[in-house]
């Protein structure tokens, strides 16, 4: 998701029109991003990813395909606040995790809760998914679970 206010043109009533923003990953507040008349959201129809105001050049971002009429566009709710950035927090937690992976652990992910991690890379569970899997540390890999099949967060007991 990114913003562009290199050329901010004000907005008519709300002025520099700014904007609460919060980590994509954790929900907490990161900061500000000031809008201006573009209070308008973008979502790209071929990779997916949001735009805030117009995107740059005219481009997504993330696949560089072309602000056309196929695009999603919606105007921004009045006291929305907009998931931009990660934080520090959830960045360090992103590191640790990707540094756990290249040692020999492996990504879960869990299909009901939607929560998220890494199995330690001496845990017998990262050793069988990587040994069935045939991919050896750093190559990351992962395994999905359910609350009925393991899931460390909502999974039973």
């Amino acid at each position: 998701m990114t913003t562009n206010n290199t050329n901010l043109r004000l907005h008519p009533e709300k002025g520099v029109n700014p904007r609460m923003t919060v980590c994509r990953q954790c929900g907490a507040s990161v900061g500000v991003v000031l809008l201006g008349i573009h209070d308008v959201e973008y979502t790209c129809p071929d990779c997916g990813s949001v735009h805030y105001g117009r995107p740059d050049k005219g481009k997504c971002a993330s696949c560089g395909c072309l602000l056309a009429t196929s695009w999603k566009r919606q105007k921004i709710a009045e006291h929305a606040s907009l998931p931009i950035e990660i934080c520090a927090e959830c960045e360090k937690k992103n590191k640790e995790i990707e540094d756990e992976v290249q040692a020999g652990g492996v990504y879960w992910r869990c299909a009901d809760c939607g929560s998220a991690g890494a199995l330690k890379a001496d845990c017998d569970l990262s050793r069988a998914v990587r040994e069935k899997a045939g991919i050896a540390a750093p190559d990351p890999c992962g395994v999905e679970f359910t609350s009925e099949n393991g899931c460390p967060v909502c999974g039973k007991d």
